[in-house]
């Protein structure tokens, strides 16, 4: 991870006026991190944690790799309450972490949002929402008076008028929160990232983070629906990103989709999985942003083995121990992606 990146970092949690606790939690992950490694079964609590507000959504996106949970009928029901949030986010897993995440489906369906937002600040933890935008208008005020951190609108081309007014929104009101804007693009799409580009520079936004198109984990490399992956041997999107890169670089901070190799690739450690989980209304885990639904194999935070579930500590082994891709991430864009701008690696 690039300097820039590890100060961005430090001193959002320095901000925080951090409690000793977690300063302790992140000189133990420091020390592994720079100086020992990680080993399967993890000694430390992790430093950021994602909620699962909600599996609803006001969009149904084809693409979206979270579609085996959004809006399916057995969810209906999995909005996250203000209680449950409250007795999850001081668990003695999740009270150490400093930082949170809101995520669903779309968060700002659920009402009590605000609310998560001002336990999780009273608890030392610096606050990230991610949304589609399309419902920000009438939840400015409730944010801001919250105090959120951060705001990701993830932008697509089928609503982007409604978004952008959404941002206006937020930016004529002068909110305190940063705001930054990220999409998905595939081998079908990649032009669109100029278009985002242009747009963050208009709306003076922070950061833009395009990523790659994921697929579902049900699908495989084979499958038809990976003809919009893009592959290593795509040398005209590599030629367009770069050409993004030199054009735009001085003017914006932005991250590009990087290549999913065809070949065997090694790799020796998912942040993801030593720095994060994610979490739900009933307290079940998944290991990383682009698992779904959070499901009781994955460890539970009602039960002892938490964060070091049989199934967790198997699934970090196939990094730490250097195997090739572990099956579930053959296609992942987090594994896929190399030094471009990484300062999100806790998501």
């Amino acid at each position: 991870m690039r300097p820039r990146s590890y100060f961005e970092i430090f001193s959002s949690f320095v901000s925080l006026r951090p409690r000793p606790e977690q300063v302790w939690n992140v000189a133990k992950y420091a020390c592994r991190h720079f100086l020992t490694g990680f080993s399967p079964v993890v000694t430390h609590a992790p430093l950021s944690v994602g909620v699962l507000v909600t599996y609803r959504c006001n969009l149904n996106c084809p693409d979206c790799f979270v579609n085996n949970a959004v809006n399916r009928t057995e969810y209906r029901e999995a909005d996250m309450t203000a209680t449950e949030f409250e007795r999850y986010i001081t668990h003695p897993l999740a009270r150490k972490a400093f930082r949170v995440s809101f995520s669903g489906g779309e968060p700002l369906l659920n009402p009590a949002l605000p609310e998560f937002v001002r336990i999780a600040r009273r608890e030392r933890k610096y606050t990230y929402l991610i949304t589609n935008g399309l419902l920000l208008e009438k939840n400015i005020e409730a944010l801001v008076n919250a105090q959120l951190d951060i705001l990701r609108v993830s932008l697509y081309e089928s609503s982007l008028e409604k978004q952008i007014a959404g941002i206006h929104a937020a930016q004529k009101q002068r909110v305190p929160f940063k705001i930054y804007l990220s999409s998905f693009v595939g081998a079908k799409n990649y032009s669109f990232c100029e278009e985002m580009i242009k747009l963050a520079i208009d709306l003076k936004i922070d950061r833009l983070n395009v990523q790659a198109y994921d697929l579902p984990l049900s699908v495989t490399p084979e499958d038809p629906a990976a003809e919009n992956i893009i592959w290593d041997d795509n040398k005209e999107a590599m030629a367009f990103f770069d050409g993004l890169r030199r054009q735009y670089g001085s003017r914006l901070k932005f991250s590009l989709p990087n290549p999913v190799s065809r070949k065997p690739v090694v790799r020796q450690l998912c942040n993801q999985l030593v720095t994060i989980f994610f979490f739900d209304r009933h307290g079940l885990l998944s290991p990383c942003g682009c698992i779904f639904p959070c499901e009781k194999r994955y460890g539970s935070l009602e039960d002892s083995t938490g964060w070091n579930s049989e199934y967790m500590v198997r699934f970090r082994r196939d990094f730490v121990g250097k195997f090739p891709f572990h099956k579930t991430c053959q296609t992942c864009w987090w594994a896929a992606r190399m030094a471009d701008d990484d300062s999100d690696f806790i998501y």
